[in-house]
């Protein structure tokens, strides 16, 4: 069976002015990017700025033979572009790092103008390492790090007395609850608790789901509610970070960046039974961060709409049995202002293996009008809060371009500006698909349903009107 589809659908919500005082981070695994040349780092960092993330948590393994590359290019790129990196040395995946190469790295990159400081000091995290906590006083020392690990296996209490109390502070890991219930604050409270007056950076993780049977990973955490809820204890507890689990991890299916298949390598080196992610976008989990993040960072406690005021609305719908495409739609006055048409659900599985990723999608809608296809109306209407202009990679492109400038603009396409709602092209009454064969077809199917229905059927490489390609989903 595949999984139930996410649909969040968006309506516009109102921004505030940014307290630099907190920050929030996504945990960029490298080693996925060894094919990446300076412009596809540029392009991927575009989209994390525009999602509102202040740096990327640059996960670093020290057997890894491409780091040295695919830092000198990350640190051009994000040079060119302003934002900012960290690293994060991975202590598990690979190994322990060698001090030595630790004090080298952060002494070469910390004075770059991407170099992501704290309290005027380059900010560095882990992934796991306690046994080397001992070594962290004189890499300190000789490097003036801001020290802030992920040594969740010891526990709050263990992890700030590690090496001394070595820590700056301390990041937790944890972002998933245990077994058929939601996630708790408990353990956020318990390093809050033993950090004192030190920062705590909480981990925030929408998904987690592998199947990597060379590393014996084949598991799922619940998922549900948990993207949503985990955003809502951010507000609450108000920590000092935030850092997203995760920008790129494929093999645990908690990746909110755009689909990518230069990056899949792991699914035949990791003896994956199948591909779980290709055809299993996350950009609608993305798309509503800039809210939230600029919600958490002005200090809202709650996110609670009233009276169908703007803010974040959360609801689910169970399956029941039911199989075949997922239509989400918001209607305002009787008027539809905004539509997903979302992947089907299936008994339909790949080598008979259920996949227990999530299909994720979302859609743009102003006030009064527009987007998804909808029609326009409705009292109170903003005239500047619908996307306008958007882009999309190689066969999305003219698609994205065409469909994102009336307002529609969903998964995999990007926002690029938004404005007052331009009106659509009426009706064509004709139908469009996903061209059969095309890779990540079910991609296409929202953006191939519009543009055909709206008389754009310039994108021959991707629709056309064999209803066949919309099979599977």
């Amino acid at each position: 069976m595949k999984l139930s589809p996410f649909l969040p659908l968006l309506a516009a919500l109102a921004g505030s002015s940014v307290v630099d005082a907190k920050a929030v981070f996504a945990h960029f695994m490298v080693g996925n990017v060894r094919s990446f040349s300076q412009s596809d780092w540029e392009r991927d960092i575009g989209v994390a700025q525009q999602t509102g993330i202040d740096a990327y948590a640059l996960n670093v393994a020290a057997q890894d033979d491409s780091v040295d590359s695919s830092l000198a290019k990350a640190f051009a790129a994000a040079d060119a572009k302003g934002f900012k990196l960290f690293f994060s040395f991975d202590y598990e995946g690979q190994g322990a790092w060698p001090s030595d190469r630790v004090v080298s790295l952060i002494n070469t990159y910390k004075g770059r103008p991407s170099y992501y400081q704290q309290n005027g000091k380059p900010l560095v995290s882990t992934f796991e390492g306690p046994g080397s906590a001992g070594q962290w006083g004189s890499i300190k020392g000789s490097t003036g790090a801001f020290f802030v690990p992920d040594w969740d296996s010891l526990g709050p209490s263990g992890a700030v007395s590690a090496g001394g109390g070595v820590a700056d502070g301390l990041f937790n890991w944890d972002s998933w609850p245990v077994g058929a219930n939601d996630k708790n604050t408990n353990k956020d409270q318990d390093y809050k608790r033993a950090l004192g007056s030190k920062p705590y950076m909480m981990g925030v993780s929408p998904w987690f789901f592998t199947n990597l049977p060379l590393w014996n990973k084949n598991w799922l955490w619940r998922g549900d509610d948990l993207w949503f809820d985990r955003w809502q204890q951010v507000l609450q507890l108000q920590p000092e970070f935030v850092e997203i689990i995760t920008w790129n991890d494929w093999g645990e299916s908690h990746y909110i960046a755009p689909l990518d298949s230069s990056q899949w390598g792991l699914f035949t080196s990791g003896q994956a039974p199948y591909n779980y992610v290709s055809d299993m976008p996350h950009d609608g989990w993305r798309q509503f961060l800039p809210y939230l993040i600029k919600q958490y960072k002005t200090g809202a406690t709650s996110d609670t709409p009233s009276g169908n005021g703007a803010g974040l609305y959360h609801g689910s719908v169970p399956f029941n049995g039911r199989l075949g495409q997922v239509v989400v739609t918001i209607t305002r006055n009787g008027n539809q202002i905004a539509r997903v048409d979302g992947t089907s659900i299936s008994t339909s599985c790949t080598n008979g293996i259920t996949n227990w990723n999530a299909w994720v999608g979302g859609a743009w809608a102003g006030s009064g009008g527009g987007g998804g296809g909808g029609g326009g109306g409705g009292g109170g209407a903003q005239p500047t809060d619908v996307c306008v202009p958007g882009s999309g990679q190689g066969n999305f492109g003219g698609l994205c371009s065409f469909a994102c400038h009336y307002g529609y603009c969903p998964a995999p396409c990007t926002c690029t500006a938004r404005g007052a709602q331009v009106q659509p092209p009426p009706s064509t009454g004709l139908k469009g698909y996903p061209k059969v064969g095309v890779p990540d077809h079910c991609s296409y199917l929202g953006l191939c349903s519009f543009a055909w229905d709206r008389g754009y059927t310039d994108n021959l490489a991707a629709c056309g009107s064999d209803p066949a390609g919309a099979a599977g989903c």
